[in-house]
């Protein structure tokens, strides 16, 4: 794993992607709801710096997942999530954000 700031995914590859899926639709909305993400999240992870925390759900990875196509397994690789923080996802049943440490 590499290191990514302070966050326990690539919050990077993340944030680039959804600048490049934008480029791509009309507007914010409609990537929120090709993703089936609030776009509150999604304009959230967009402007995030690394000083604020973002936070991801495994519904969340699921979404993406979803939306790329992918296996969960391998949008968790491609997040470069580390394995103590997806435990704690899977710990907590109500799947509310894990804050960043």
């Amino acid at each position: 794993m590499t290191p990514h700031n302070h966050y326990p995914w690539n919050a990077a590859v993340l944030r680039t992607w959804l600048q490049v899926e934008r480029s791509t639709q009309q507007d914010i909305w409609q990537l929120s709801n090709k993703l089936k993400i609030s776009p509150h999240i999604v304009l959230h992870w967009l402007r995030s710096q690394s000083s604020s925390p973002m936070n991801l759900t495994l519904r969340e990875i699921q979404a993406i997942a979803d939306y790329r196509g992918w296996s969960f397994e391998q949008t968790v690789g491609w997040l470069d999530v580390s394995p103590t923080y997806l435990e704690k996802l899977q710990e907590h049943s109500d799947n509310r954000p894990i804050e960043s440490a």
